[in-house]
């Protein structure tokens, strides 16, 4: 059912101006998020940050992006969201024609490497975006994730430590929990260890490896705090 029409004292041709200008911000917005990914990747895959001087993205994030109000973690989801653009040859005005909101949801299936046999149609993807509401939209994106879901295989790791391993392997885990803002061990762990193997290791193909795995790891978290 439609929504009904509340009167309004606006004249037609001032309420038809004030929804199309809203309109144009909404596709404005969706070619800035668009670029802003784009770029993020671009710089990611390049390594920027060396040549501008910094020792590791972290700083470089630091130092030029946080002012901005883009974390780490921030920043590395606008890389995956950017490298999925590219990877499927995505172009702004697909993006702007269904606006960004519909497009992260169909970044939930072109990202989620968990689905295993998820073959990504991407032209009729959007066709499908630009035909169903919002609703709609998340309604089959949550039929196709629960279609193509996988048991994933458990390991346990155990170690005893001394009290003060103990306290610093937590000291480390609240400090990545507070850049993820992920509140889960396993997911948190798994930062700090790629972040010092990429850091420290001396052979360039593990290092480039290990980059690309990084755009990986968010797939452990789960999807409703993907987006904040």
């Amino acid at each position: 059912m439609r929504p009904s029409r509340i009167k309004s004292k606006l004249k037609t041709e001032e309420k038809s101006l004030l929804t199309e200008n809203l309109k144009q911000c909404l596709r404005d917005e969706a070619r800035l998020w668009y670029d802003g990914c784009v770029y993020a990747y671009r710089i990611y895959d390049s390594q920027e940050w060396l040549s501008l001087g910094y020792a590791s993205v972290k700083d470089y994030i630091q130092a030029e992006l946080e002012p901005l109000g883009i974390s780490y973690r921030l920043f590395m989801y606008r890389v995956k969201i950017g490298r999925t653009i590219e990877d499927h040859k995505i172009q702004p005005e697909d993006v702007a024609g269904i606006g960004w909101t519909k497009f992260m949801e169909l970044t939930k299936l072109l990202m989620d490497t968990r689905i295993p046999n998820f073959t990504a149609d991407v032209p009729t993807l959007l066709d499908r975006a630009r035909n169903s509401s919002l609703r709609e939209l998340q309604d089959y994106v949550r039929k196709v994730k629960q279609n193509y879901r996988r048991d994933f295989i458990r390991r346990v790791f155990k170690c005893d430590l001394y009290e003060d391993q103990y306290d610093i392997i937590q000291h480390a885990l609240s400090t990545a929990q507070q850049m993820s803002k992920v509140d889960a061990d396993p997911v948190n762990l798994t930062y700090i260890c790629m972040d010092f193997l990429v850091n420290h290791s001396t052979d360039p193909s593990e290092v480039q490896a290990l980059r690309n795995e990084a755009l990986k790891v968010s797939a452990m978290v789960p999807d409703d705090l993907e987006e904040e």
